[in-house]
This record gives structure tokens, sequence and C-alpha cells, in this order.
């Protein structure tokens, strides 16, 4: 199995760590960099909250829609 960790982008301004290639966002627990991985949410499926893209920095929204997820 590949280690995910290292494939995943933090978004500090939402505290969510974002696989690139599937769009899934992970929340982070508090005070680490490690992603709660029981809690997936999709960006391609619309699955994220209104606030959490309210949240979302420039530069976070940029990473994102850089790698076409927006």
């Amino acid at each position: 199995m590949r280690d995910m960790k290292t494939n995943l982008i933090e978004l500090k301004s939402v505290g969510s760590l974002l696989d690139p290639n599937t769009g899934t966002i992970y929340p982070q627990y508090s005070g680490t960099d490690e992603p709660d991985l029981s809690c997936p949410i999709e960006l391609s499926e619309d699955e994220v909250a209104l606030d959490w893209w309210d949240s979302l920095s420039s530069d976070d929204y940029d990473t994102i829609k850089i790698l076409g997820w927006t």
C-alpha cells in the first residue's frame, strides 16, 4: 500500500489535507499534520459545506483550482 500521507497537500486555512489525484479532502487532527482518514469529503461530489469554502484562503483556493477541482 502506498503512503497516502506523502501525496496529500495541506490546506492550512481550513485545517484539511487534499488528495490531488482524487479530490478527496481529509480533516487534520488538531495540532498535527495527520489526516483523519475516517472522514473523507469529496470535492467532485459537492460534499463540501459552504462555510468550508468561505473559510478557504485565496492561496488554498488557487491550489485547488490549479489542480482542476473547482
